[in-house]
């Protein structure tokens, strides 16, 4: 008694105990209250949910044109947090594509200054391996 206490103390009201109240109260087909209750307005989905070991909810940082989660900078929505480490892999990956634009730009610089030699032979070899497959499809058709 001392450890859980004596809940026959206090007597439970009179309503409880025969299972009855006055209260009336209608739904709809969807289990939503219609009338007799007053209830306050909840979103319909639920709030401050970490999923897959996030520590921040979805829609906590943007940037780019995306949301995504605060605490590890992931723009897809049901994927598994990485922490810091996403966060500096995330940041040497965009390290590394600015640095191949930036190669990539030198390179069409460099062609455009050499203008263009190298596909327009390519362009011409693959023209000639045309034109002999082309004369090799006539002489076995001509043999037949």
């Amino acid at each position: 008694m001392q450890q859980y206490g004596d809940a026959a103390e206090t007597a439970p009201e009179d309503g409880l105990l025969l299972g009855q109240t006055e209260r009336y109260v209608e739904y709809d087909a969807a289990g939503r209250v219609v009338k007799g209750q007053d209830i306050k307005a909840h979103s319909r989905y639920e709030e401050d949910v970490h999923p897959n070991n996030h520590t921040s909810v979805w829609g906590s940082w943007w940037e780019g044109g995306q949301w995504g989660y605060a605490c590890c900078h992931q723009t897809i929505k049901n994927s598994y947090c990485t922490g810091e480490a996403g966060l500096v892999a995330a940041e040497a990956q965009a390290d590394q594509m600015q640095l191949n634009i930036e190669r990539k730009a030198e390179e069409d610089k460099a062609r455009e200054e050499n203008g263009g030699n190298l596909e327009v032979c390519v362009m011409f070899l693959f023209a000639i391996l045309h034109v002999r497959h082309l004369c090799s499809c006539l002489t076995l058709l001509l043999m037949h």
